[in-house]
């Protein structure tokens, strides 16, 4: 399971005036998904990539470095 800096990433959300719901949006989950995946209870690259997508961060900065390794070359 990817460790996210949940409190990074809601900080950023809140930031840019990004809510769970419009990722989700974006995506076609639900939000809850978007939400399980911030705090650690599921993965899912389309989910991490799309964060840092909206939040303009790289995602290893979201999500720890040993476990985005494994997202490269993945796509949406």
């Amino acid at each position: 399971m990817n460790k996210a800096d949940t409190s990074k990433i809601k900080q950023l959300l809140k930031q840019y005036n990004i809510r769970q719901k419009d990722i989700a949006a974006f995506l076609g989950v639900s939000a809850q998904f978007v939400n399980q995946v911030i705090n650690g209870k599921r993965s899912t690259a389309s989910v991490m990539k799309a964060i840092a997508l909206f939040t303009h961060s790289p995602t290893p900065e979201l999500w720890l470095k040993e476990d985005v390794t494994s997202l490269i070359g993945t796509k949406f």
